[in-house]
Protein backbone atom coordinates (compact mmCIF):
# COMPACT_ATOMS: atom_id res chain seq x y z
CA UNK A 1 0.00 0.00 0.00
CA UNK A 2 2.88 2.41 0.94
CA UNK A 3 4.38 1.63 -2.38
CA UNK A 4 1.28 2.26 -3.90
CA UNK A 5 0.82 5.44 -2.20
CA UNK A 6 4.57 6.78 -2.84
CA UNK A 7 4.04 5.80 -7.24
CA UNK A 8 0.85 8.18 -7.04
CA UNK A 9 2.64 10.93 -4.97
CA UNK A 10 5.86 10.77 -7.51
CA UNK A 11 3.26 10.50 -10.35
CA UNK A 12 1.26 13.55 -8.61
CA UNK A 13 4.72 15.22 -8.65
CA UNK A 14 5.55 14.72 -11.78
CA UNK A 15 2.30 15.67 -13.61
CA UNK A 16 2.74 19.19 -11.44
CA UNK A 17 5.99 19.88 -13.19
CA UNK A 18 5.31 19.48 -16.46
CA UNK A 19 2.22 21.18 -16.12
CA UNK A 20 3.78 24.36 -14.07
CA UNK A 21 6.31 24.15 -17.41
CA UNK A 22 3.59 24.16 -20.04
CA UNK A 23 2.23 26.93 -17.92
CA UNK A 24 5.18 29.17 -18.27
CA UNK A 25 5.56 28.09 -21.88
CA UNK A 26 2.09 28.85 -22.76
CA UNK A 27 2.18 32.13 -20.96
CA UNK A 28 5.16 33.51 -21.95
CA UNK A 29 3.78 32.72 -25.62
CA UNK A 30 0.80 34.05 -25.23
CA UNK A 31 1.30 37.46 -24.04
CA UNK A 32 4.16 37.38 -27.54
CA UNK A 33 1.00 35.85 -29.53
CA UNK A 34 -0.83 38.36 -31.95
CA UNK A 35 1.54 41.24 -30.84
CA UNK A 36 2.75 43.41 -33.40
CA UNK A 37 6.92 44.40 -33.89
CA UNK A 38 8.50 46.41 -36.17
CA UNK A 39 12.41 46.40 -36.14
CA UNK A 40 14.75 49.16 -36.98
CA UNK A 41 18.56 48.25 -36.73
CA UNK A 42 22.14 47.09 -38.36
CA UNK A 43 23.06 43.16 -39.16
CA UNK A 44 22.36 41.95 -36.09
CA UNK A 45 18.78 41.72 -36.99
CA UNK A 46 18.59 41.37 -40.58
CA UNK A 47 17.26 39.11 -41.92
CA UNK A 48 17.29 39.96 -46.11
CA UNK A 49 20.77 39.98 -47.94
CA UNK A 50 20.75 42.87 -49.86
CA UNK A 51 23.23 41.87 -52.54
CA UNK A 52 21.53 39.23 -53.50
CA UNK A 53 17.86 41.20 -53.00
CA UNK A 54 16.54 37.78 -51.53
CA UNK A 55 15.96 36.21 -47.67
CA UNK A 56 19.02 35.81 -45.67
CA UNK A 57 20.15 31.87 -45.40
CA UNK A 58 20.93 32.23 -41.57
CA UNK A 59 18.15 32.89 -39.14
CA UNK A 60 18.52 35.35 -37.08
CA UNK A 61 16.87 36.13 -32.83
CA UNK A 62 14.00 37.83 -34.71
CA UNK A 63 12.75 34.24 -35.21
CA UNK A 64 12.52 33.67 -31.61
CA UNK A 65 9.75 36.53 -31.58
CA UNK A 66 7.76 34.66 -34.49
CA UNK A 67 8.34 31.15 -32.40
CA UNK A 68 6.51 32.66 -29.49
CA UNK A 69 3.17 34.02 -31.60
CA UNK A 70 4.54 37.77 -32.59
CA UNK A 71 4.10 39.50 -35.96
CA UNK A 72 7.22 40.97 -37.35
CA UNK A 73 8.12 43.62 -40.12
CA UNK A 74 12.07 43.50 -39.91
CA UNK A 75 13.38 46.67 -41.62
CA UNK A 76 17.13 46.52 -40.49
CA UNK A 77 19.79 46.05 -42.96
CA UNK A 78 23.66 45.91 -42.35
CA UNK A 79 25.91 48.28 -41.72
CA UNK A 80 23.25 50.51 -40.93
CA UNK A 81 23.71 53.83 -38.50
CA UNK A 82 21.96 55.85 -36.37
CA UNK A 83 23.69 59.29 -37.99
CA UNK A 84 21.93 60.65 -40.59
CA UNK A 85 24.99 61.05 -42.87
CA UNK A 86 24.11 57.27 -44.32
CA UNK A 87 21.49 57.76 -46.99
CA UNK A 88 18.16 55.80 -47.06
CA UNK A 89 17.83 52.43 -45.50
CA UNK A 90 21.72 52.73 -44.25
CA UNK A 91 20.01 55.05 -41.66
CA UNK A 92 17.68 53.71 -39.03
CA UNK A 93 15.62 57.15 -39.51
CA UNK A 94 15.39 56.04 -43.36
CA UNK A 95 14.46 52.40 -42.04
CA UNK A 96 11.43 54.30 -40.16
CA UNK A 97 10.42 56.45 -42.65
CA UNK A 98 9.93 53.92 -45.42
CA UNK A 99 8.18 51.56 -42.47
CA UNK A 100 6.14 54.24 -41.80
CA UNK A 101 5.35 55.26 -45.44
CA UNK A 102 4.65 52.06 -46.40
CA UNK A 103 1.97 50.78 -43.64
CA UNK A 104 0.64 53.96 -44.28
CA UNK A 105 -0.86 53.06 -48.03
CA UNK A 106 -1.79 49.71 -46.26
CA UNK A 107 1.43 47.59 -47.71
CA UNK A 108 2.73 46.56 -44.19
CA UNK A 109 0.53 46.34 -40.55
CA UNK A 110 0.94 48.99 -37.95
CA UNK A 111 3.06 47.54 -35.50
CA UNK A 112 2.50 47.68 -31.61
CA UNK A 113 5.93 47.98 -30.94
CA UNK A 114 8.85 49.65 -32.75
CA UNK A 115 12.28 47.53 -31.34
CA UNK A 116 15.14 49.24 -32.28
CA UNK A 117 18.86 47.74 -32.10
CA UNK A 118 21.99 49.08 -33.34
CA UNK A 119 25.09 51.42 -32.52
CA UNK A 120 28.19 49.28 -33.98
CA UNK A 121 28.16 50.42 -37.66
CA UNK A 122 28.57 54.40 -36.42
CA UNK A 123 31.45 53.30 -34.62
CA UNK A 124 33.06 51.09 -37.27
CA UNK A 125 32.83 53.92 -39.73
CA UNK A 126 33.69 57.16 -38.03
CA UNK A 127 30.46 58.84 -37.57
CA UNK A 128 30.61 61.96 -34.69
CA UNK A 129 29.18 61.72 -31.57
CA UNK A 130 27.33 64.67 -32.57
CA UNK A 131 26.31 63.36 -35.86
CA UNK A 132 24.66 59.89 -34.00
CA UNK A 133 23.47 61.60 -31.51
CA UNK A 134 21.53 63.70 -33.32
CA UNK A 135 20.38 60.65 -35.73
CA UNK A 136 18.73 59.09 -32.50
CA UNK A 137 16.68 62.35 -31.73
CA UNK A 138 15.92 62.50 -35.33
CA UNK A 139 13.95 58.90 -34.52
CA UNK A 140 12.19 60.24 -31.37
CA UNK A 141 11.03 63.42 -33.70
CA UNK A 142 9.85 61.19 -36.43
CA UNK A 143 7.82 58.81 -33.77
CA UNK A 144 6.32 62.05 -32.21
CA UNK A 145 5.16 63.13 -35.68
CA UNK A 146 3.78 60.53 -37.34
CA UNK A 147 3.56 57.29 -34.47
CA UNK A 148 2.81 58.94 -31.05
CA UNK A 149 1.59 56.14 -29.80
CA UNK A 150 4.27 53.55 -30.17
CA UNK A 151 5.77 51.82 -27.26
CA UNK A 152 9.49 51.58 -28.06
CA UNK A 153 11.85 48.84 -26.95
CA UNK A 154 15.34 50.06 -26.74
CA UNK A 155 18.12 47.20 -26.87
CA UNK A 156 21.71 48.69 -25.99
CA UNK A 157 23.71 47.23 -27.90
CA UNK A 158 25.94 44.89 -26.55
CA UNK A 159 29.82 45.32 -25.96
CA UNK A 160 31.81 43.94 -29.31
CA UNK A 161 35.32 42.94 -29.69
CA UNK A 162 36.30 42.72 -33.18
CA UNK A 163 38.76 39.96 -34.21
CA UNK A 164 39.48 41.09 -37.88
CA UNK A 165 42.51 42.25 -39.62
CA UNK A 166 40.84 45.60 -40.45
CA UNK A 167 42.84 48.07 -38.16
CA UNK A 168 40.31 51.19 -38.41
CA UNK A 169 38.03 48.62 -36.78
CA UNK A 170 40.01 46.77 -34.51
CA UNK A 171 41.42 49.76 -33.02
CA UNK A 172 38.08 52.05 -32.64
CA UNK A 173 35.43 49.44 -32.24
CA UNK A 174 37.93 46.92 -30.56
CA UNK A 175 38.51 48.96 -27.66
CA UNK A 176 36.25 52.05 -27.47
CA UNK A 177 33.87 50.34 -25.25
CA UNK A 178 36.46 50.55 -22.62
CA UNK A 179 36.82 53.74 -22.10
CA UNK A 180 33.88 56.77 -21.62
CA UNK A 181 33.32 59.25 -24.13
CA UNK A 182 34.68 62.28 -24.10
CA UNK A 183 37.89 60.69 -22.55
CA UNK A 184 38.79 58.96 -25.56
CA UNK A 185 38.80 60.31 -29.41
CA UNK A 186 36.11 58.15 -30.57
CA UNK A 187 32.57 57.47 -30.50
CA UNK A 188 31.95 54.14 -28.38
CA UNK A 189 29.17 52.17 -27.27
CA UNK A 190 28.56 53.58 -23.53
CA UNK A 191 28.35 57.04 -25.00
CA UNK A 192 25.93 55.53 -27.67
CA UNK A 193 23.64 53.88 -24.39
CA UNK A 194 23.54 57.28 -22.58
CA UNK A 195 22.58 59.40 -25.82
CA UNK A 196 19.63 56.47 -26.10
CA UNK A 197 18.51 56.58 -22.35
CA UNK A 198 18.76 60.66 -22.59
CA UNK A 199 16.82 60.87 -25.88
CA UNK A 200 14.26 58.88 -24.21
CA UNK A 201 13.39 60.44 -21.52
CA UNK A 202 13.23 64.04 -23.30
CA UNK A 203 10.57 62.50 -25.05
CA UNK A 204 8.14 61.26 -21.95
CA UNK A 205 4.75 61.08 -24.08
CA UNK A 206 6.57 58.17 -26.33
CA UNK A 207 6.62 55.20 -23.63
CA UNK A 208 10.32 53.53 -24.29
CA UNK A 209 11.91 50.37 -22.77
CA UNK A 210 14.81 49.64 -22.43
CA UNK A 211 16.77 46.46 -22.43
CA UNK A 212 20.51 46.19 -21.17
CA UNK A 213 22.21 44.46 -24.16
CA UNK A 214 25.49 43.20 -21.96
CA UNK A 215 23.06 41.81 -19.47
CA UNK A 216 20.90 39.78 -22.14
CA UNK A 217 23.14 36.59 -22.29
CA UNK A 218 26.24 35.49 -20.94
CA UNK A 219 28.20 35.24 -24.37
CA UNK A 220 31.56 36.91 -23.85
CA UNK A 221 32.54 38.20 -27.33
CA UNK A 222 36.47 38.03 -25.23
CA UNK A 223 36.35 34.44 -24.83
CA UNK A 224 37.86 32.02 -27.10
CA UNK A 225 35.74 29.23 -26.33
CA UNK A 226 32.13 31.23 -26.77
CA UNK A 227 33.98 33.00 -30.33
CA UNK A 228 34.30 28.96 -31.58
CA UNK A 229 30.32 28.24 -30.22
CA UNK A 230 28.67 31.39 -30.79
CA UNK A 231 30.64 33.61 -33.51
CA UNK A 232 32.25 31.01 -35.58
CA UNK A 233 30.77 30.00 -38.79
CA UNK A 234 28.38 33.24 -38.60
CA UNK A 235 26.32 33.67 -41.77
CA UNK A 236 26.69 30.00 -42.67
CA UNK A 237 30.65 30.42 -43.61
CA UNK A 238 31.84 27.25 -41.43
CA UNK A 239 35.37 28.89 -42.25
CA UNK A 240 35.33 31.73 -40.44
CA UNK A 241 36.55 32.73 -37.82
CA UNK A 242 34.14 34.54 -35.55
CA UNK A 243 35.04 38.05 -35.16
CA UNK A 244 32.89 39.13 -31.39
CA UNK A 245 30.09 40.62 -33.61
CA UNK A 246 28.46 38.76 -35.51
CA UNK A 247 26.32 35.62 -34.12
CA UNK A 248 26.01 32.06 -35.86
CA UNK A 249 22.44 30.54 -35.70
CA UNK A 250 23.24 29.34 -31.96
CA UNK A 251 24.51 32.70 -30.98
CA UNK A 252 21.10 34.17 -32.36
CA UNK A 253 18.64 31.32 -30.81
CA UNK A 254 20.58 32.84 -27.42
CA UNK A 255 19.90 36.22 -27.85
CA UNK A 256 16.56 35.80 -29.03
CA UNK A 257 15.30 33.73 -26.27
CA UNK A 258 16.84 36.29 -23.81
CA UNK A 259 15.30 38.68 -25.43
CA UNK A 260 11.71 36.86 -25.69
CA UNK A 261 12.18 36.74 -21.86
CA UNK A 262 12.82 40.44 -21.58
CA UNK A 263 9.89 41.41 -23.74
CA UNK A 264 7.70 38.87 -21.49
CA UNK A 265 8.49 40.88 -18.31
CA UNK A 266 7.87 44.25 -20.07
CA UNK A 267 4.64 43.00 -21.18
CA UNK A 268 3.88 42.16 -18.03
CA UNK A 269 4.64 44.43 -16.19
Amino acid sequence: MKKILSIILSLTVLFSVIFFQNTIQVKASSLLDGKKFAIIGDSLSSEWNYDTNSPASYSTWVTELRKNGAQTTNWARGGATFSNKMNGNLSLSGQLTDYLDAAEKGYYFKADYLIILAGGNDIANGMSAESTRDGIENIYKILKQRWPNVKVINILSPTMAWRDENAKRKNIVGTSFEKVYPEYPYLNLPYIRNSVLEVANKYPSIKSYTIEGNKLTDIDPLNIDHIQLYYKGAFNNSNEVGDGVHLNSLGHFKLGTAIVEKLVNILNS
